[in-house]
């Protein structure tokens, strides 16, 4: 190869990495194979290792069936919910259906600078405010429609106007964003940091590098490819995003509240206690939307599956007195139990339902040489 054919292979490979490094999809723009070694050049690395894995979806996904996707190992779902003025056609569909599942869910909002911030936040919230899910919910940072509402200082409205109406804590709302665009469009921010980073990553399966201000402790999700297989995992496209979470599968559990099952799947950790007086019982931790006929009174037994690391009196509650609770219920212990002792313990954990079962139809297949075989055949 010619000096200059040397050039421009390099030039060529080095737009390629910057073009997967900000998170550009398939199609967005021709791409060519890249040389990883470039990638020494650009940041500092650092390895991730995981036991979860989740998908995001859209419209784009067409019909789901989210039972098969289960059944492929993925372990929750990111849906997205809307962009500018516009609520996602099969949002509430597939919020419900994830649900039905028993697959954990999380949404994201993809900004659009070309509507008011407080406006777009305000209707993300609507969409989820009575069935807030399980999971994170994402700011979606990677526009470039040039609007009026472009500045960083509009999408930082944008997400504190969406916390302050869902009194959502720091580490449930998380950034959805590329290396390049965020370090080119915002900078090294501190403001960022408090939330945790959903970081789209395509260039390299083995290392993953994190835009200021974050560090490796902040990255949450790892979006590794927007081309998984569709048809495997129950999707009408023929591809789909794929992520991987930062941890264990313990730390999942326990980070969003699922149980935290044992190495042999057998049981599952939760917390058990008892209310020591009357204890009111909120939409969230340090909450203060509550009704007067919702409280704990002394003897009232409770089962939680999450206790806020940030405000560890705070206890997510699912049963009270073995009846399961509706909808977003945190109660606070005390500081030292005073309002509710408890305790964690190992139970039994029940396996999610099958999915449905594959239909079937017979077949028979002719090989020259050979007698036919007479077998079934999976219908997709």
């Amino acid at each position: 190869m010619s000096l200059p054919d040397r050039i421009s292979h390099m030039k060529a490979s080095l737009l390629s990495v910057i073009r997967h490094l900000r998170g550009e999809r398939p199609g967005m723009s021709a791409g060519r194979a890249f040389d990883p070694s470039l990638l020494a050049l650009l940041a500092p690395s650092i390895a991730i290792e995981t036991q979860i894995q989740l998908a995001d979806v859209s419209y784009y996904q067409g019909e789901i069936d989210f039972r098969v996707m289960r059944a492929t190992g993925i372990d929750g779902v990111i849906i997205r919910a809307g962009q500018r003025f516009w609520v996602d056609i099969r949002f509430k569909e597939n919020w419900q259906k994830v649900k039905e599942a028993g697959l954990p869910r999380g949404s994201y909002w993809l900004y659009d600078s070309r509507e008011d911030p407080k406006k777009q936040a305000a209707l993300w919230w609507s969409l989820i405010k009575d069935d807030p899910g399980e999971l994170v919910h994402a700011a979606d940072l990677e526009e470039g429609y040039g609007g009026a509402y472009g500045s960083k200082a509009h999408m930082k409205e944008f997400i504190l106007e969406f916390q302050r109406l869902s009194r959502l804590p720091d580490d449930r709302i998380a950034i959805y964003t590329g290396f390049f665009w965020f370090t080119e469009r915002i900078g090294n921010d501190p403001f960022f940091e408090r939330y945790p980073l959903w970081l789209a990553w395509y260039a390299n399966m083995s290392v993953v590098r994190v835009p200021a201000p974050w560090s490796e402790s902040d990255l949450l999700f790892w979006q590794r490819t927007s081309s998984g297989d569709g048809k495997l995992h129950g999707v009408g496209s023929l591809e789909i995003d794929l992520n991987w979470y930062c941890c264990t599968a313990r730390s999942f559990s326990l980070r969003f509240g699922l149980g935290a099952p044992a190495p042999n799947g057998g049981t599952m950790d939760i917390i058990k206690g008892t209310a020591k007086g009357n204890v009111t019982r909120r939409n969230a931790p340090a909450g203060s939307t509550f009704s007067p006929s919702r409280y704990l009174v002394t003897g009232d037994t409770i089962e939680a599956d999450w206790q806020d690391t940030t405000l560890p009196q705070w206890l997510h509650l699912t049963k009270i007195n073995g009846v399961a609770v509706v909808g977003e219920e945190w109660a606070s212990a005390g500081t030292s139990q005073q309002y509710i002792g408890w305790q964690w313990v190992s139970v039994p954990s029940e396996p999610p339902p099958d999915p449905d079962p594959v239909v079937k139809t017979p077949f028979t297949l002719a090989v020259d040489g050979y007698k036919p075989y007479a077998g079934e055949l999976e219908k997709a």
